[in-house]
């Protein structure tokens, strides 16, 4: 035995943060992805992006990729069939979300005014 401690006050982080910003980045690149595949013209990913003229219809989606993530996340640090089940559910419901929120979206050049896309990429929209 020892005199020195054996205790150590370990702190945690609670926060899911990494998930957002990691359902942040899935989003963006599925945008961008579903951007060049509708048109064909634009060449790069940061031409498609900087098009984006109304890029808060996406937060729904961002939200649920959060949650599929985070759900995702739970289910495999020890199987259980409830976090499998959210997690499947929230993956269905990003799909939903960024399908609906691609059909209203309109395009600088292509379909209506510009707002810009980094209020909602650089984290200001998502909480």
């Amino acid at each position: 035995l020892s005199s020195a401690s054996a205790w150590y006050l370990a702190t945690i982080n609670y926060t899911w943060q990494d998930k957002i910003d990691l359902a942040k980045k899935i989003l963006k690149q599925d945008i961008v992805t579903d951007i060049l595949a509708r048109y064909p013209a634009i060449e790069s990913d940061a031409e498609a992006i900087s098009l984006v003229t109304n890029p808060e219809i996406f937060a729904i989606a961002s939200d649920m990729k959060t949650l599929n993530l985070i759900y995702a996340d739970l289910a495999n640090s020890g199987y259980n069939q409830l976090y499998q089940a959210k997690a499947d559910y929230y993956a269905q419901r990003y799909s939903n979300e960024k399908d609906k929120a691609m059909s209203a979206m309109r395009l600088a050049g292509y379909e209506g005014d510009t707002i810009g896309s980094r209020a909602f990429f650089g984290g200001s929209i998502v909480k």
